[in-house]
This record gives structure tokens, sequence and C-alpha cells, in this order.
């Protein structure tokens, strides 16, 4: 037996287990308890909107601060070094009298914009939304409500991708069946790996705890979501509560958006793990993560290698039965997904169909992130 045909066999075995953990997280998981009376220890929430080059995205701010400002929420707009500035009187009069607004000179990265932002509010709650992401009233109250459990250091709301082309319709699927579908499960597992910035709430005195978002690694979000695991904070999904975000419209857009999803991760996973070192406890969950990692990794190695192989002719007949399983594996996972959203038991096809497109993408974007150095970038772009 080749070692590729030792690979897949052994990343099939992975499969199933990874695929019973998320089907079993999505039968026990409900959302987090509902509170109309947070007790008092809740003391102001504020929104901050970080933005760099978002000028097309001034719609979907305005749209957000006005939502914001019907729910009572004070707003800050972080301006990070924008080639062209943007208008911020315009986006005043959706917020009226509670909306702050700050600009950096230079372009200082998500990170340091989002650190500007919170500073900027007194606020415990702290409401992340990107530029390009819109949030409703009902969403942000809903989200508030359940966050009145004290243990929660984080909670990410369900995040959809506005209409658009064949680009977005795949991404739709891929955000529905796939990403949303293994966060709720994994959030029911205690075993969140990234609340996403673009639609999240954080406990101040959470992130106080571990310093605030850094910018050390590419993926600011997932890096601070495993901190918290690691400092004892628990982290909630609320499936209830949504935002709608705009999903890169061309391949390159996409693909860059992957590269650095990738890598960050990958700066992330090696991150925690040295934070481990000499600390009071074992961070089981930078080990957690640091796993899951190496195993995505290693799909988008074996990923590759079967293209060489198939090149090659040497794709020998244990790969194929293999690589056959890992596709009819993929069906029933997607369908429950399917189900368990929502959608038509006949959007199987076309899901699978996104999920095969999106692995690609993935592929390409790990090894053009390695052949050009995104794998070692910090910075926000």
């Amino acid at each position: 037996m080749s070692p590729f045909d030792a690979g897949l066999i052994l990343y099939s075995l992975s499969s199933v287990i990874y695929t019973c953990v998320v089907l079993w997280g999505n039968h026990i998981s409900r959302p987090p308890d509902v509170c109309e009376d947070d007790g008092g220890h809740i003391r102001g929430v504020g929104l901050v909107i970080p933005a760099f080059n978002a000028g097309l995205s001034a719609g979907c701010m305005r749209e957000t601060l006005a939502e914001s400002r019907a729910a009572g929420l004070d707003a800050a707009v972080v301006d990070d070094g924008s080639a062209e500035p943007l208008d911020m009187t315009s986006l005043a009069a959706r917020a009226c009298g509670g909306l702050k607004l700050v600009r950096h000179h230079c372009n200082r990265g998500k990170a340091a914009a989002l650190g500007t932002g919170i500073a900027a509010l007194t606020a415990d709650v702290i409401v992340t939304v990107d530029a390009d992401t819109i949030v409703r009233e009902r969403d942000f109250r809903l989200a508030l409500n359940s966050f009145a459990d004290r243990g929660v250091g984080a909670l990410s709301l369900s995040l959809s991708v506005a209409p658009g082309g064949i680009i977005h319709w795949v991404q739709a699927l891929e955000y529905r069946c796939i990403l949303d579908f293994e966060r709720r499960a994994l959030a029911a597992l205690g075993m969140v790996v990234t609340v996403p910035g673009a639609a999240s709430l954080w406990r101040r005195a959470a992130l106080q705890q571990i310093g605030g978002f850094s910018a050390r690694t590419m993926s600011e979000d997932t890096d601070a979501t495993i901190g918290l695991r690691c400092a004892g904070w628990r982290i909630a999904v609320q499936p209830d509560a949504g935002a709608v975000t705009e999903a890169p419209g061309d391949w390159g857009r996409l693909l860059r958006q992957r590269k650095r999803w990738i890598w960050g991760n990958v700066q992330v996973a090696v991150r925690q793990l040295l934070d481990t070192i000499g600390a009071d406890r074992v961070g089981w969950p930078a080990i957690q993560f640091a796993t899951m990692t190496a195993w995505h990794l290693g799909a988008y190695l074996l990923a590759s290698w079967g293209v060489v192989a198939i090149a090659l002719g040497q794709y020998s007949p244990t790969a194929q039965v293999t690589t056959t399983f890992l596709l009819l594996l993929s069906a029933p996972r997607l369908y429950i997904a399917l189900v368990v959203q929502g959608d038509s038991a006949r959007s199987l096809p076309r899901a699978m169909l996104s999920s095969f497109v999106m692995q690609v993408v993935n592929v390409l974007a790990f090894w053009t992130g390695l052949a050009t150095g995104s794998a070692w970038r910090h910075r926000w772009t």
C-alpha cells in the first residue's frame, strides 16, 4: 500500500468520525436561553464597524447603523486609513447622536480598527459588524437577549450571503450547509473554532482578559475565539439571529479571501500552541484547533497528490474506492444540513456541486498562499 493510499484511508476514517461529531452536535444543539432580563450585569451595548476602502459598502453601513439605532445601541465607525475617506456625514445621519466617527491616518489593520472602536465605547458588550454586512433590529435584540448568560464570552450570528451571481450562489450554499451547520454543532459540544467577525458579539471583560483583538495573525476573530476558550469562556451560537453579508463577487477576490482564512488559521494554530507553553493549564482548545487545522491541510495535500497520481496514471483501485466513499459520505451530511436549514432536499445535487467547487478553490488558495508568501503576512488588506 502506497503512502497516498494510506493517507486517503486515514483521512476517510477521520472524516467519518468528524461527520458523526457534527451530526450529533446538531442533534443536541439548541439556541442560548433567551432572557429579557439580564439581571443588570450588562451595562450598555455598542456596535463597532471597521472599514477600509469600503465606499461601495456605505449603503450596508447606513442600514446597519439605522437598525442599531432602533435597537438602542451606541456605535463607532472606524475608517482605517482608506484611500478615499468615508462620507461620515451620511453615516452620522442614520445613527444620530449615538455614533462616534474615528479615522486612522494610515491603514493599521482590522484588529487595530476594532481596538480603536471598542476603546471609543464604554459598553459591556461589543457587537462587531463588517462594513459589507447588514444586521436588522430584530437580530440585534435576539442576540443580545441570548447574551445574558454570564459565562458566554462571545456569540456568533448566523451568516447568509446576499443574492448575486453564480459565485454568490456557490458561497451561499457553503455558508448554510457547511459553515453555519458545523458551527452550530461545535457550539453544542463546546468546540467552536471561529466566531466570525462579520457579525458577532463579544463581552468586553472577556476581550480584556486576552488582551483584545490581536494583529499577530490574519484571522483575528479565530485567534480571539480560541483565546477566549483557553481562558475558560464559553462560545455560543444564535442561529435564529442572522446577518446578510456581501461575499466576494469574483474568483480572484474569493481566492484571496480563502488564502487569508486558510493561512490565518495556520498562524492561529501555531500562536495558540505556543501560548500554552508555560501556561498554568493545558490549552485543550488550542490543541483541538491545531488538530482540526492539520486535518484540513492534510485534505489539501491529499487532493493535490491525487491530481498528480491521476495525471501519471498511478491512481490505484484502493484510492478510487476511498475517493468514491468520501464523495458518498458527503451526501447524507449535506442532506441533513439542508433539512435542518429548512431547504428542499432537491437542492442536494447543487449543494454537493457547491461543496466540490469550494474545495477546489480552497486547494488552490492553499498552494497560491504558500507560493506567494501569504502564510507570513499579518496585514489586513
